[in-house]
């Protein structure tokens, strides 16, 4: 199954914006990414709320569950 990832950038002067992800499967909306000082959060499609993590724990987890890229 092939993702979609597009993206809106809010104004770059303030950086205090989340920069937000819009992820597509096969048209529809997957769910989005938001991306900020704090950390990220997902919000699936069928979401109104997200699930957030601060990037200290964020690391963490790719490190243990991430496949590293070659």
């Amino acid at each position: 199954m092939r993702h979609k990832v597009t993206f809106n950038i809010h104004d770059w002067t303030v950086p205090s914006k989340d920069i937000i992800f819009n992820v597509k499967s096969e048209g529809k909306k997957f769910g989005e990414i938001k991306i900020s000082r704090g950390g990220v959060e997902w919000v699936p499609r069928s979401g109104k709320k997200g699930y957030t993590m601060r990037w200290t724990k964020f690391d963490e987890v790719m490190l243990a569950n991430g496949r590293k890229k070659r």
